[in-house]
């Protein structure tokens, strides 16, 4: 039995066998790819997958977007978001309020909430995070600049937000909904001109947590 196993197994393509995952978790492949500070994303395109969409996991960020409320209307929807319930985060306006959730891995929700509507007209959309010392940050919600909202962020997802590699989408989300309140894929009703994610400082990772994330999902 043995030897039918490797005799398979080489018929099969599967050898040389590695479960070196850790090690490979520590070196990984280069990446030639050149260092990027700001990313650009479009209302209504695919969803960007989380190989390529800007790395924020438990790093500074900011979220901005360019946007217009048309009157007569409660502006609604999603601005940027990246994930699903399983984890992620996502930027949003809801009851005319600005609003911004980070969902750790489906266990926790943070909750960053406007204190002033918006109102019709063009608006410049902001979120931004600070990562401190420890596991998680400040974080800030803007409107034309003015600060409308702040907290903090405990503890920041530190690898992949979720097992199921829902990506960044623009101006909707992929769903089932990442905050409370709302159903995926909660459209934006107004209309998006341009959107950014920018990046400060460098990649912060766990081997150890991506490690034992993989070995959950087997």
């Amino acid at each position: 039995m043995v030897e039918r196993w490797w005799a398979e197994a080489e018929r099969n393509q599967v050898l040389p066998l590695d479960n070196r995952v850790l090690w490979t978790l520590v070196h990984p492949k280069p990446d030639r790819r050149p260092a990027r500070e700001r990313f650009r994303y479009f209302a209504g395109g695919s969803q960007v997958p989380p190989t390529v969409a800007a790395n924020i996991r438990n790093r500074s960020h900011a979220l901005t977007v360019e946007a217009t409320v048309p009157a007569g209307v409660v502006p609604a929807g999603v601005l940027l978001a990246q994930g699903s319930a399983l984890g992620g985060w996502s930027l949003h306006v809801l009851g005319g309020h600005l609003r911004y959730v980070h969902n750790l891995y489906g266990k926790e929700r943070h909750l960053i909430d406007s204190t002033t509507a918006v109102s019709p007209g063009s608006h410049v959309f902001s979120f931004s995070f600070d990562k401190d010392e420890d596991l998680g940050g400040n974080a800030v919600l803007r409107i034309d600049g003015q600060v409308v909202g702040e907290g903090t962020i405990g503890r920041f997802t530190p690898q992949a937000f979720n097992g199921v590699g829902v990506g960044l989408t623009c101006g909707y989300e992929w769903g089932p909904a990442v905050g409370d309140g709302y159903e995926a894929p909660f459209p934006f009703n107004g209309t998006i001109g341009r959107a950014f994610v920018d990046v400060t400082g460098p990649v912060v990772r766990d081997p150890l947590a991506e490690l034992s994330a993989i070995l959950s999902e087997q």
